[in-house]
């Protein structure tokens, strides 16, 4: 039988949801900084963790967090709220209080790449990508198989063959 072993980090961002939009946390001292307070890195994990477990689509796309008052280890309380819910994107924002102030307010958008079309490669058809990219996005004029170009150009990101990310650059015409 398997066991299912869940890391620290799981453990330290889990949540209590109070309803479908309220959720509670407890802020350990485990991820704290030098001055006593929890790492914003951490704070930010467990908002967008609550927007993801209250989005439509289940993969990050872009997030942002702005640090109002500095956190400390103890229950926070979130709100989760959503800004838009579309096909292929869910934004949503997150407020953290203690205290009865508000501490971190987090803005993010969730896509789902199993569903990706036009531009985004799909990873797991094309070996070349999987192998040598750190990244699933490939920018129209990409050369990866699984995302023809109309445009026959074979650079993307940082102008380097898209799919060899170990290549040199290419000078653009």
């Amino acid at each position: 039988m398997l066991q299912t072993i869940e890391h620290d980090f799981d453990q330290d961002t889990r949540l209590n949801w109070a309803g479908e939009a309220s959720c509670t946390a407890q802020l350990t001292d485990r991820w704290n900084t030098a001055s006593g307070h929890p790492n914003g890195g951490y704070l930010m994990a467990v908002g967008v963790r609550a927007l993801r477990e209250r989005s439509a689509h289940p993969h990050p796309l872009v997030a942002s967090a702005f640090f109002l008052r500095p956190g400390s280890p103890g229950p926070a309380e979130i709100q989760v709220e959503s800004a838009r819910e579309g096909r292929r994107t869910s934004t949503r924002e997150a407020r953290m209080y203690q205290g009865g102030q508000e501490i971190l307010r987090t803005v993010a958008t969730f896509t789902d790449f199993d569903q990706g079309r036009g531009a985004v490669c799909r990873w797991r058809k094309c070996r070349d990508c999987r192998l040598r990219t750190t990244s699933a996005i490939h920018w129209p004029g990409s050369n990866c198989p699984a995302s023809p170009s109309p445009t026959g150009s074979n650079t993307g990101l940082f102008n380097r063959p898209v799919g060899c990310m170990d290549s040199p650059a290419v000078t653009p015409a």
